[in-house]
């Protein structure tokens, strides 16, 4: 562990693409958990104008800049998902912009312990060193192509894209400290949510 960590224990939250990353999540917030999102915190950063928007524009270039000085997600979410490289390039931008806002919310977090939500949290070993568990929120193929394109938020060709750029099934088991299986209801994932919860509240009860 850093010696620099936060003051309460942190636990990361990651899945793939459409896995049920933030239904759970809410449901740990709905248990009074603090909760720092860093999708959340990505999307309010390239929704107005500052750092993100001016090193975005520089680098892709004014037409994925709107008028209004924010980055435009749609159009830059059709080149990031076919290009690795360029996918890449924008994680060099915002990636230590996300991580540096994710660090002041944890120090100042309150409870038993927070959840750090993050998708790539393996694949870029975010924040890692400052978490005491890891619990993937897992979910078989077939449904999650399912989910997502129900989602409408992407195309097919976009989703299946995004998907393969993430770590496989196997190796976020491998990685994980704890796995729920998102193949059911909402219900159902709620409940396995709660369940952890409870497992959580006592392994760091002070």
């Amino acid at each position: 562990m850093n010696e620099a960590r936060q003051e309460i224990p942190f636990v990361g939250l990651t899945g793939g693409i459409a896995s049920g990353k933030s239904l759970a999540s809410a449901e740990f917030a709905s248990l009074g958990i603090a909760i720092v999102d860093a999708d959340d915190i990505g999307h309010e950063l390239l929704g107005k104008p500052g750092q993100a928007a001016s090193q975005i524009g520089r680098e892709f270039g004014a037409e994925y800049i709107t008028a209004n000085g924010h980055v435009d997600r749609d159009a830059l979410r059709g080149i990031v998902f076919t290009d690795e490289g360029v996918r890449r390039r924008l994680e060099s931008i915002m990636h230590p912009l996300i991580e540096k806002e994710c660090i002041r919310q944890m120090k100042t977090s309150e409870g038993i312990y927070g959840l750090l939500v993050a998708p790539l949290l393996f694949e870029t070993e975010f924040l890692l060193e400052r978490l005491e568990r890891v619990l993937l929120i897992d979910v078989d193929r077939d449904i999650q192509m399912q989910r997502g394109i129900k989602r409408g938020k992407f195309t097919e060709k976009q989703l299946q894209a995004a998907i393969e750029a993430q770590m496989g099934t196997e190796d976020r088991r491998h990685c994980a400290d704890d796995v729920i299986l998102n193949n059911g209801t909402s219900d159902q994932l709620r409940e396995l949510v709660r369940k952890q919860h409870e497992q959580y509240a006592l392994l760091f009860a002070r």
